[in-house]
């Protein structure tokens, strides 16, 4: 499956996409929420883990956008943060995310997630 991974910190997509590798998946990346928005427009993801925090379009507008495009319509959007609670989770999860996981990311979680 092609996974989109979506972080502003460099070291932490490059920690993503290992996982998701390791997994026997094939990870894309950016490290903008625009960046994200152009390769959804030209290629199919079935899945979309982004962080939340993130300068100019944070994760929780991706979603919006995303949510919007014709392409990704049955895509699985995920969003993570280091700075989670509750009230943010319910919020991602009511504008239609798939799930909502903390950072720092377990293997074990990301991998039942991707599974």
């Amino acid at each position: 499956m092609r996974i989109l991974l979506v972080d502003d910190n460099e070291a932490t997509l490059e920690a993503l996409a290992e996982l998701v590798e390791m997994t026997g998946h094939e990870a894309s990346c950016c490290t903008t929420g625009q960046a994200a928005l152009r390769l959804c427009a030209e290629r199919d993801f079935p899945m979309v883990i982004t962080d939340i925090k993130m300068p100019g379009m944070d994760g929780l507008e991706l979603l919006d956008r995303l949510n919007e495009m014709p392409s990704m319509v049955g895509s699985d959007i995920v969003l993570c943060t280091g700075h989670g609670s509750m009230e943010l989770a319910i919020r991602a999860l009511r504008k239609g995310a798939y799930d909502f996981i903390n950072k720092p990311v377990d293997p074990e979680e990301m991998k039942a997630l991707i599974g």
